[in-house]
């Protein structure tokens, strides 16, 4: 009962501190990505891990360390009389909520983003044509925008008003910009947190984890162009397709927080050191790795207590 506990805890303390520590870690996008997601998981693995010791909380099932599946089996059975039958009836249940509503969302989000992305690609494949030297895909448009379509054939495709409306250089910059998403693959982070924040639309937490990897995938993606490209070029750009509106099934040049990424293109902060970001690494696995240690113990601490003095 007690690691439970501490385990429930240790989650309301994540889901607190995880956006107020990461509030700026735009210093380290890639990484800070990676805590977003960390946090998360920290969260679902602490959860589930309380709910799992609270099945199997009788002392007489530590003689030896049953499964899972077995306690609650026997839970179910009234092993643990009416108490752990009721525990395990409330875990199976919380468990099967969880999962159909995962199952849902995934399903549900998931589906949309592939429909919404293969009209985008035939769109393109149709109505579009080759923009020469650049290896992006031109549609017409009244509004300067460049998106990514990801998948097997991921297609770069900027609208004729952008072509018309932005430079030789700030165009290039922003194809290396989407070229960067597609790299890096961005468009199954942000999958990923929309699906869980579709599952669970009432936790603050998964919204703000979702807003802020959002963001963080276009930093990411300005830092790719800007290896190659001159910022105030990209900056310039994006102030240009400022009016356009990101499509939610793609990745958008002017997506995320347009303001936020111009100034840090003209502004851009002192990188982290590499010992900096080996203890960040290192913090990071330790938060994701506690609970699975916390629980861990509970279930070998019994045997620990019945084990001979190693003096006599």
């Amino acid at each position: 009962m007690t690691a439970a506990l501490l385990l429930c805890a240790y989650a309301l303390l994540i889901t607190r501190l995880a956006p107020l520590a990461l509030r700026r870690a735009d210093r380290a996008p890639r990484l800070a990505v990676t805590a977003w997601y960390a946090a998360v998981v920290t969260v679902g693995s602490s959860l589930i891990a309380a709910a799992a010791l609270l099945v199997a909380t009788p002392e007489h099932s530590w003689e030896r360390l049953c499964a899972l599946v077995r306690l609650c089996v026997e839970a179910l059975q009234g092993a643990h009389d009416w108490i752990g039958v009721l525990l395990a009836a409330l875990a199976l249940a919380g468990a099967a909520i969880v999962s159909f509503r995962i199952g849902v969302a995934a399903v549900g989000t998931l589906g949309a983003s592939m429909r919404g992305r293969l009209r985008q690609a035939r769109l393109a494949a149709t109505a579009g044509r080759r923009l020469p030297g650049t290896g992006a895909t031109v549609v017409d448009h009244d509004v300067a925008t460049a998106y990514l379509v990801p998948g097997r054939h991921a297609t770069i495709v900027v609208t004729s008003a952008a072509v018309e409306a932005l430079t030789g250089r700030e165009l290039a910059a922003v194809i290396a910009h989407e070229q960067g998403h597609h790299s890096g693959r961005h468009h199954l982070l942000v999958d990923g947190m929309r699906v869980l924040t579709r599952a669970f639309p009432r936790s603050r937490f998964l919204a703000v984890a979702h807003a802020q990897v959002a963001l963080l995938v276009e930093i990411c993606a300005d830092e790719s162009a800007a290896r190659r490209h001159s910022r105030i070029d990209l900056a310039r750009a994006l102030v240009t397709m400022a009016e356009a509106q990101a499509l939610p099934t793609v990745l958008a040049a002017s997506g995320g927080d347009a303001l936020t990424r111009i100034k840090r293109l003209l502004s851009p902060p002192v990188p982290l050191g590499r010992g900096t970001r080996a203890g960040l690494t290192a913090a990071l696995a330790a938060m994701a790795s506690a609970p699975v240690a916390v629980a861990g113990l509970a279930l070998a601490w019994p045997l620990l207590m019945d084990c001979p003095a190693p003096f006599v």
